[in-house]
């Protein structure tokens, strides 16, 4: 991730882990409200890194992690969300609230479509974070519906299907380095070798945006 974001001119931001995000030269972190304090954070990654916090639907929060150091906070979910269906729900006053209150970036996030993401930018959101919007099924960008991954558990391995073959080596690399070693081309069986197929199939469809079903 580190190679490709270097080669497209984008910046890397780990989620939730400090440690990571050190050894891997990324660009930031992401925090929640588990994952360790901005201070620490700031101390370790240095001046120049670009550190969120997630605020769920709590403007006190997110004036707190500001006054901490934060360059920018997050807030949701706004809309149902599949990756995060207990997360607490934030409502449209909230954004329009710290847009006045606030001077850093605003990311929103929480089952956010290309559509609802107009009016939550046009309430002063600057950032949108996304994944079923971007990459699920019925979502209308050109990636919607890309991988499939289905746990084989029969076997304990993992099937790939997706209609963009060419992805499948990145694919196969993200698995190898979840599990910790191959083949190829529109379906993809990957055994599994240290962990359970369901639990990977899990975190990959978490991952990428897709939908998974044992077999």
């Amino acid at each position: 991730l580190r190679a490709l974001c270097n080669r497209y001119a984008a910046r890397l931001i780990i989620t939730d882990d400090v440690p990571l995000a050190e050894n891997c030269g990324a660009d930031g972190v992401h925090l929640g409200r588990a994952d360790g304090s901005i201070a620490e954070a700031r101390a370790r990654l240095g001046r120049d890194a670009l550190i969120g916090a997630s605020c769920g639907p709590d403007l006190a929060r997110a004036h707190t992690v500001l006054a901490e150091g934060a360059d920018h906070v997050a807030f949701g979910r706004f809309y149902p969300s599949r990756t995060k269906p207990d997360a607490p729900q934030a409502d449209i006053e909230l954004l329009a609230t710290a847009r006045r209150d606030l001077r850093a970036p605003i990311c929103v996030i929480g089952g956010i479509t290309p559509m609802l993401a107009r009016e939550l930018v046009a309430l002063g959101a600057d950032l949108i974070a996304a994944v079923e919007g971007v990459f699920g099924a019925e979502s209308e960008t050109p990636v919607a519906g890309m991988y499939r991954f289905m746990p084989l558990t029969g076997v304990n391995a993992v099937m790939v299907i997706t209609p963009q073959p060419k992805y499948l080596r990145d694919i196969e690399q993200w698995i190898q380095r979840i599990d910790t070693g191959g083949q190829a081309a529109g379906i993809y069986v990957y055994e599994v070798k240290h962990s359970k197929a369901v639990e990977l199939a899990e975190q990959l469809s978490a991952a990428f945006g897709a939908t998974n079903r044992s077999v």
